[in-house]
């Protein structure tokens, strides 16, 4: 496990190397709570603000989703898709 908790096993099968990925995401949860209960108490509206935090091992599988690479305008779109959903709340500090 590495500092952001990503995991990384690596499997042999028939030939084909199968790599897996996966990340401990509690402690940037735990902060994303934190986060939102400090938002909650905001007043006013700022130009820019954190909506939330996303998992690297998440954010990979939403880039091959949606086709575009992460930083662009059409991964920020996919995410913003995929947080406003209500599946993946826990991600978010204040929303969109």
């Amino acid at each position: 496990m590495n500092e952001w908790g990503i995991t990384e096993t690596m499997v042999e099968d028939d030939g084909k190397l199968i790599i897996n990925r996966s990340q401990d995401v509690q402690a940037l949860l735990d902060r994303n709570k934190a986060e939102a209960d400090v938002a909650a108490g905001s007043v006013g509206h700022a130009g820019f603000r954190k909506v939330g935090s996303v998992p690297l091992v998440l954010a990979e599988t939403w880039a091959k989703e949606c086709g575009f690479a992460v930083g662009t305008q059409g991964f920020a779109a996919h995410v913003k898709t995929k947080l406003m959903d209500g599946s993946y709340s826990k991600l978010l500090v204040k929303g969109y």
